[in-house]
C-alpha cells in the first residue's frame, strides 16, 4: 500500500468512513503505547523491590529482556486489535464507492504497531541510558529514595506521553468532523504542533501532565530527595534542567510516534518548541477557558514555570506586567493589551 503524503494535491476533508479509519488507528496507537509503557513500569517496579522480574519465566533476569516481554499478552492483544480495526474500518469503500482508507492521516496496522511498541522503549533509554542493566537503575536496598524517584519519574513521563497521544487523537477527531483539515500538513498545524505553535491543549491536560513545575513531571522531579544526584539517576538528562529535559524527550518521541503512525512529516528536531505554553497563560493566568495558545507577541513576567521564560522573559516579543491585584487596588485588568515589537 502506498501512503498518501502531506503534500498531496487536491486533498479534501475526510469522508465519515475515512474519519472512522483514522480515528480508530489513532486510538489503537495510544493503547499499544500504553501497554508497552505499563510493561516497562512493572519491570522497573519489580527491579526496585528486588523481586524476580517475572513470576513465570525464571530466564527473564535482565531489564532489557523484561521491557520487551509480554507474559500477560496485553501488548499482543493491543496490537491484534489494531489489525482488526484496520480490516474493519479502513478496507473497502463506502456506498458511494469512495475508499474507506483516508488520503492522509493514516498508514497501516503494522506501521501503527511498530510505532506504538518502540517509542516507549526508546523513551526509557532516553531517560535512563542506552543499557537499563548498566546499574543506573537502583533497588530499594541500595537506596529507597533513589529507586522511588526513578520509578516515579518514569511513570510521570509515561503519563505525559499517553496524554499527548490522546490529546492528538481527540484534536484530530474534532478536526476531521468539522472538515477544518484537508491535508496532513493542515493536521500537523492544527493538532500536532509546529515549530512555532504548541500542540493543541484546549483542556489544559498536556500542561497538567507534562509542563513546568506544576505539571506532572515537574512535580515528580521536585519531590525527589534533594540530596539525590539526579544526574546519575537520570543520565539522559545529566547537566540539564531535569524536569524540562524529560518533558522535551517525551515531546520528541510523541512527535515521532505520530509521524510514523499517521504518515506525517513534522520536524521532530523542533519538538521541544511544543513543550511550553505561550501567551497570557504564561504570564500566570490559571485557566485555559476561551484562550488561544497561538504565540503571544509579548515578553510576559511570569509566576508560572511552564512558560519557557528565562528571568521572567518570554522569548516571543515585548513586555507586559502581571499583578495579583485588580483595579482599583492594582494594575490587573480584565483585558490585556500587548504592545507590538
Amino acid at each position: 500500500m502506498v501512503f498518501a503524503g502531506i503534500g498531496d494535491v487536491g486533498a479534501e476533508p475526510l469522508t465519515k468512513n475515512q474519519q472512522k479509519c483514522a480515528g480508530r488507528l489513532n486510538k489503537d496507537l495510544a493503547k499499544v503505547d500504553a501497554a508497552v509503557a505499563k510493561q516497562i513500569t512493572g519491570c522497573l517496579k519489580n527491579h526496585a523491590r528486588g523481586k524476580p522480574l517475572s513470576k513465570t519465566d525464571p530466564s527473564l533476569v535482565t531489564l532489557e529482556s523484561c521491557i520487551v516481554a509480554d507474559e500477560k499478552e496485553k501488548i499482543s492483544k493491543a496490537t491484534q486489535k489494531t489489525f482488526d480495526d484496520f480490516d474493519k474500518a479502513c478496507v473497502g469503500t463506502d456506498r458511494g464507492g469512495v475508499s474507506n482508507y483516508p488520503p492522509f492521516a493514516a498508514t497501516n496496522a503494522s506501521m501503527v504497531n511498530d510505532a506504538g511498541t518502540t517509542k516507549a522503549l526508546n523513551l526509557s533509554h532516553d531517560i535512563f541510558g542506552a543499557d537499563l542493566d548498566s546499574g543506573v537503575l537502583l533497588t530499594a536496598e541500595m537506596s529507597r529514595h533513589a529507586a522511588m524517584c526513578q520509578q516515579k519519574v518514569w511513570k510521570a513521563a509515561a503519563k505525559c506521553q499517553s496524554t499527548r497521544l490522546k490529546e492528538f487523537a481527540s484534536c484530530a477527531k474534532a478536526a476531521f468532523k468539522s472538515g477544518s483539515v484537508g491535508s496532513g500538513e493542515e493536521l500537523e498545524n492544527q493538532c500536532q504542533g509546529s515549530v512555532s505553535v504548541p500542540q493543541s491543549d484546549d483542556k489544559g491536560k498536556i500542561a497538567k501532565a507534562c509542563l513546568g513545575a506544576e505539571g506532572g513531571i515537574g512535580k515528580t522531579v521536585s519531590k525527589c530527595d534533594e540530596d539525590l544526584d539526579l544526574d546519575s539517576l537520570l543520565p539522559g538528562c545529566a547537566g540539564e534542567a531535569h524536569a524540562d529535559c524529560v518533558a522535551e524527550k517525551v515531546a520528541t518521541r510523541v512527535c515521532q510516534l505520530i509521524n510514523q503512525a499517521d504518515g506525517l512529516a513534522r520536524d521532530c528536531g523542533d519538538a521541544t518548541e511544543i513543550q511550553y505554553v505561550a501567551g497570557l497563560r504564561a504570564g500566570g493566568l490559571s485557566s485555559a477557558s476561551g484562550m488561544s495558545f497561538l504565540l503571544n507577541p509579548g515578553n510576559l513576567d511570569t509566576v508560572s514555570s511552564n512558560s519557557g521564560a528565562v528571568g521572567g522573559i518570554d522569548p516571543f516579543g515585548p513586555s507586559a506586567a502581571w499583578s495579583e491585584s485588580q483595579e482599583p487596588s492594582g494594575p490587573w485588568q480584565d483585558n490585556w493589551t500587548i504592545p507590538s515589537a
